[in-house]
């Protein structure tokens, strides 16, 4: 299945094959892939038969992204389960590296594990089922890009699953907000991800409004379809 026909839709799936994919089924209306090191499945197709056919392949997953209706409706038909979130993707189409500045007193470097407890303790905020240090040295490991004052970490911001996934993790202190550090992570975040070859894109929850005007600002396109998470 050609891919292109929705780049912001399927750049997840197209980052995945830029990684460690593996193809589980692929016709000429259907496709089923998992990313070896997050273990997602995504799945994608353009018509109802196609899907129902599709997820017949699938012989086990621990979380499935669904891209459309017919994927969602043979998924719950096989496994008797529903979606529990949804996003748009959001996507930096561009090729240019950004120029980012950063306010005086403030510097960029990568986070590691001498602060593993300042990234759990602000994370956990925002998603305290990923707070964790394993999950968030996957990050470290990949590159959680981090903006200091001084010695102390203002905030951060990553790509998930250990860098197979969407960028996220985006948290900035409470006491340095309303500086752009935010967009200048992002900002950041993006132009490391155009560095590796990957496509650089984050999937946001529909109601995160907040979220979703910070990536218009910061120039990404936010995508008018949504993507479907089933979990095991």
């Amino acid at each position: 299945m050609n891919l292109d026909i929705d780049k912001i839709l399927y750049a997840d799936m197209q980052n995945a094959l830029r990684h460690q994919a593996v193809i589980l089924y692929e016709d000429e209306r259907s496709l089923l892939l998992q990313d070896i090191s997050s273990r997602l499945t995504y799945c994608t197709a353009l018509d109802a038969e196609a899907a129902a056919n599709m997820i017949g392949h699938i012989k086990d997953f621990d979380i499935l992204v669904s891209h459309d209706e017919y994927c969602n409706q043979a998924i719950q038909q096989r496994f008797h389960i529903t979606y529990e979130n949804c996003c748009y993707h959001c996507v930096y189409i561009g090729h240019k590296r950004f120029f980012v500045d950063l306010p005086a007193g403030f510097h960029f470097a990568f986070v590691d594990e001498r602060y593993m407890e300042d990234v759990i303790a602000l994370y956990r905020k925002e998603m305290p089922e990923l707070a964790n240090a394993a999950y968030m040295r996957k990050a470290m490991d990949y590159g959680l890009i981090g903006v200091f004052h001084g010695d102390e970490l203002a905030g951060f911001m990553g790509v998930h699953e250990g860098g197979s996934g969407s960028m996220g993790m985006l948290e900035v202190k409470d006491c340095y907000k309303r500086k752009g550090l935010g967009s200048a992570l992002e900002k950041a975040v993006i132009n490391m991800q155009l560095e590796r070859g990957k496509i650089p894109y984050g999937e946001i929850f529909i109601d995160n409004t907040a979220s979703l005007k910070l990536q218009e600002h910061v120039g990404l396109t936010i995508g008018d379809r949504l993507t479907y998470w089933f979990y095991k």
